[in-house]
């Protein structure tokens, strides 16, 4: 077990296989490799319980890492092509996820997070769950967040914080959220997603 990272975000990656899918252990996020596929090939489902793995580390190297696997070379777009309430967000390349997700500069993440807000409030949240946007660079112009089925009004803390960065925050419901970041995302503007599934799931428990 390595010591913990100074920088906070409580995630660092695990080269696996190309191939393979390359995650970013110890925090809420799994990355997900990218692909293009044809028509013909059968969409893959990511299943709701991804096992991650726990460490991190203290050194800049690591850190250094951590941002160059996410702003090295240009990967393909990430384009939403439906959201629905049975099988979570289906992409453009066949990838299907029935969780809470991030889209950001080319890469997908599955995000371990609470609920989706209920009756406005957000309990159980905290800054922690959006470190990445602190670690990221180049960091995003606009950040969706989707909160899934409902629009629920962003806490003064995340708004604060996302201002902090420099990143406009635009609250949204989980399906308009997929659909601006899909035409902003066209356009070439440099901009990310964080989508909540528009059926609540509770977040993976933690042994």
């Amino acid at each position: 077990m390595l010591p913990a990272c100074t920088c906070s975000a409580r995630v660092s990656h695990r080269a696996i296989q190309r191939a393979a899918s390359t995650r970013l252990t110890d925090g809420p996020l799994t990355r997900l490799q990218v692909r293009r596929t044809s028509s013909k090939d059968t969409p893959r489902v990511v299943p709701q319980t991804v096992r991650q793995l726990h460490a991190s580390a203290r050194s800049q190297s690591t850190y250094d890492d951590f941002v160059n696997v996410l702003s090295d070379a240009p990967r393909p777009a990430i384009i939403v092509e439906t959201a629905s309430e049975e099988k979570g967000f289906m992409l453009s390349d066949g990838l299907t996820l029935p969780q809470a997700c991030i889209f950001l500069n080319g890469s997908t993440f599955l995000w371990d997070v609470p609920e989706a807000p209920q009756d406005f409030t957000w309990q159980d949240w905290s800054i922690d769950h959006f470190k990445i946007f602190e670690v990221v660079s180049p960091r995003p112009e606009i950040l969706f967040l989707g909160t899934g089925a409902k629009t629920a009004p962003s806490p003064p803390w995340l708004r604060k914080y996302m201002t902090h960065l420099g990143i406009q925050l635009d609250v949204l419901d989980s399906s308009n959220a997929c659909a601006t970041f899909n035409l902003l995302a066209e356009e070439g503007r440099r901009v990310a997603g964080a989508v909540l599934p528009l059926r609540p799931m509770p977040s993976r428990p933690t042994s």
